[in-house]
């Protein structure tokens, strides 16, 4: 269910807090600042400070309001997605971003972390997860869904109905496709040569019998391997 969906049950607060945290929310879509505006204007300890669109000019108010917590709808057209990104790099360290997308994948969770990003949440996720991102990063930890290390693995018996069953280092080679990792990449990844790369995605292929690395992708992802 969306994030602007309605009927959530009351979201579970952390620890008590004797603190107030002032919430600013960004978005250019109407649905979007409404649904959260009027979710996270019930909550006892969040306070919200203001909303509107991820500009430049926004930064001044930033720096006058001094929230907590923005958080950011990163559906955007890529240019301002582009320009959010680096308005991100600008904000005071002493408000924390929390970054809200349709789909959240490794590249998107690199590149959140390397512009110092406190959270990343799933517009899948329920109104209830969203509040509890929210509160972890309130109290200064740091939280990214889905996490980088829950990555179904394409487990070594699993035989995939009539297919045969993965070697485990083409297990290790078919992540790595997945990620959209080139052949040399994953020969650095897994520290072996170019040549042996090359056998192993054959073996893949003729495996899970699967035409192209594409087909073989999207048959990868539609067992669960993200």
């Amino acid at each position: 269910m969306y994030l602007h969906g309605a009927g959530h049950r009351p979201a579970l607060k952390m620890q008590p807090s004797p603190f107030m945290y002032d919430v600013m929310i960004w978005s250019s879509q109407k649905l979007i600042l409404e649904g959260w505006t009027a979710f996270l204007g019930t909550q006892d300890r969040l306070n919200l400070v203001g909303q509107g669109n991820p500009r430049h000019e926004t930064l001044i108010v930033i720096k006058s309001i001094r929230p907590n917590v923005i958080l950011l709808d990163i559906d955007l057209p890529w240019p301002e997605v582009s320009a959010a990104f680096s308005l991100i790099t600008s904000i005071p360290r002493h408000t924390s971003v929390i970054c809200v997308a349709s789909q959240v994948n490794s590249v998107l969770l690199l590149q959140l972390k390397g512009l110092g990003v406190k959270g990343c949440v799933s517009k899948q996720a329920t109104l209830h997860q969203l509040l509890t991102v929210v509160y972890r990063v309130c109290h200064g930890l740091t939280w990214y869904a889905p996490p980088e290390d829950a990555i179904p693995a394409i487990g070594l018996n699993d035989s995939f109905g009539n297919y045969p069953i993965l070697t485990k280092r083409e297990v290790e080679v078919a992540r790595c496709l997945v990620y959209g990792m080139t052949s040399s990449g994953i020969a650095g990844r897994l520290g072996i040569n170019l040549r042996t790369v090359q056998v192993h995605r054959h073996n893949i292929l003729k495996k899970l019998k699967c035409k192209n690395t594409t087909t073989l992708v999207n048959f990868l992802m539609s067992h669960q391997v993200p």
